[in-house]
């Protein structure tokens, strides 16, 4: 008897293959295209473009971005896992590109920056996550130079819930992360080094007015020297397990 004859193959709840697939699309006409893998494995995967002019009214913000957002799957109380991955290409600029965001989840009211986020931050020229004022800004994670990323895929997975009493656990290509790690983040606020990140992922006043989305992006501080920005995505997917987004 094969495996999949004694047990059920879940799939994904979300599995954003196409930009059709998803609940928004928001950037300007042709700067989200379908294209061959960069890497050369012959599947199709997503093209972010923006170009310093990517801007409100074509856009949502004073700051170039394009990005698709899934379904609003993240409801009060629910627990999830996503996984997707982005290639930056060569000619991505690790100078002159003060932030660079390319996943995150948010919602209503979208005040500030939202809970949970990958970035690449000019200095020190890493990526990371960092949080909000009333965490003080710190930083769970502090990851590779941007400059160590160009011409690969870089994996992530996350399993979150949704609450004010929330949590994030994460996995970078394949490993987990230990979030503040005394050696490379920075934690004002002295918590303890932990794979499972106790937070407030559900914030009153900042993205609890409706159920959340993830969101893939290209969103970038104004003014880049040179552009367009060019990003790679894999599609989406997300799900109840961690089997059923094949992580």
């Amino acid at each position: 008897m094969t495996p999949s004859a004694c047990w059920p193959v879940i799939a994904p709840t979300f599995n954003g293959r196409h930009i059709a697939e998803y609940f928004l699309n928001q950037s300007v006409a042709g700067h989200i295209t379908e294209v061959p893998d960069p890497g050369g494995s012959g599947l199709t995967v997503l093209r972010f473009e923006v170009l310093n002019t990517d801007v409100f009214p074509l856009t949502p913000t004073a700051d170039p971005r394009a990005q698709l957002l899934s379904p609003h799957l993240l409801t009060a109380g629910s627990e999830w896992w996503y996984k997707g991955a982005f290639w930056l290409p060569e000619g991505f600029p690790t100078s002159g590109l003060e932030w660079c965001q390319f996943v995150q989840f948010f919602g209503a009211p979208f005040e500030g920056s939202s809970p949970w986020l990958l970035k690449s931050q000019e200095s020190p020229g890493v990526l990371m996550w960092q949080r909000r004022a009333d965490y003080a800004f710190d930083q769970p994670w502090v990851g590779p130079p941007i400059s160590s990323l160009i011409g690969k895929w870089t994996d992530f997975l996350v399993h979150l819930k949704f609450a004010e009493a929330g949590w994030v656990e994460m996995w970078i290509n394949g490993n987990p992360i230990t979030f503040f790690n005394p050696a490379t983040s920075y934690n004002p606020n002295k918590e303890a080094e932990t794979q499972k990140l106790l937070m407030r992922t559900n914030d009153p006043g900042v993205n609890d007015a409706g159920p959340n989305s993830v969101i893939l992006q290209l969103y970038h501080k104004l003014n880049v020297p040179k552009t367009p920005v060019i990003v790679y995505h894999k599609p989406l997917q997300i799900g109840r397990t961690r089997g059923s987004v094949g992580g």
